[in-house]
């Protein structure tokens, strides 16, 4: 399957920030490590390139067969392999579906939001407590 990598990509991870149209730094042909899973996979690469220092600043990928971005986590390089790790980006992966969706917040453990009232707390000189 083609993996789209990033290099340098300065993205926050609570950010919805996406790539430019073709911005990739490479377009590769990977395999999946066998017991992995969609949302932390583990890429393998087999090339003759893998030691040519290419992946040392890969921080970001595109997975179109899953339809999912990836923070990659770890870089592993061996002979003529390379093994990355990777955490899927839930914010971008799932953008459309999140911005579409309506809802409110029915409870707030932040203490410093006053115009959120939350009945199952209470609050006694600036500490929680239990309520039961």
């Amino acid at each position: 399957m083609n993996v789209y990598f990033y290099k340098n990509f300065k993205k926050r991870t609570n950010s919805t920030k996406q790539p430019a149209v073709n911005s990739q730094d490479r377009i590769i042909d990977c395999q999946l490590k066998e017991n992995c899973s969609i949302e932390n996979p583990i890429l393998r690469i087999t090339t003759g390139n893998a030691t040519s220092g290419w992946q040392d600043t890969l921080n970001y990928a595109y997975v179109p067969s899953f339809n999912r971005y990836y923070f990659i986590t770890k870089i592993t390089a061996e002979r003529q392999r390379v093994i990355i790790e990777s955490h899927c980006d839930v914010l971008m992966s799932f953008q459309s579906e999140i911005l579409a969706m309506s809802g409110y917040i029915a409870r707030s453990v932040n203490l410093r939001n006053l115009y959120m009232n939350d009945k199952m707390f209470r609050v006694q000189n600036n500490r929680l407590v239990d309520i039961a």
